[in-house]
């Protein structure tokens, strides 16, 4: 038996749930957010979206490009539009609207711990992950100047 559903069945009670007020759990899968999730064991709890995202949120939402579900960390805050990118990742998806935002994280658990979002380890370590993010960037970039 699987316990797979389909994708629109998916967001459908997804969006129910959360609307609703009620927090909804699920394994994600993927490796975009190592280290932060292994993505076949680690669950992540979700809850209604606010009215607007903050940088370092991590919020789930269907990428239009492909219309895949994803979760990443927010990096930027637009006017009407945000950046987002994985955390084990170089590359970033931009303009993602707030309707394309179905929930966001709201605790997550990893290596059989649980961790809040307003955790300040987790405050901590959204902030140095990005860090690290831009400065593998800029590493990259010079690596990549050297060589031509």
């Amino acid at each position: 038996m699987s316990n797979y559903i389909s994708k629109s069945d998916f967001i459908d009670i997804l969006s129910e749930t959360v609307n609703s007020g009620r927090d909804f759990s699920f394994t994600p899968t993927g490796h975009s957010m190592k280290p932060m999730l292994n993505g076949t064991t680690d669950t992540v709890l979700l809850t209604k979206k606010p009215e607007k995202l903050n940088k370092y949120d991590v919020a789930l939402y269907v990428r239009r490009s492909d219309n895949a579900l994803v979760l990443h960390r927010v990096v930027t805050v637009n006017d009407e539009s945000y950046t987002m990118s994985g955390d084990n990742q170089y590359y970033f998806d931009f303009d993602i609207r707030h309707d394309d935002v179905l929930a966001v994280v709201k605790s997550f658990v990893h290596n059989s711990k649980t961790y809040s979002v307003k955790s300040l380890r987790f405050i901590i370590y959204s902030r140095v992950i990005l860090v690290k993010k831009y400065i593998r960037l800029f590493i990259s970039k010079i690596y990549h100047k050297v060589l031509k």
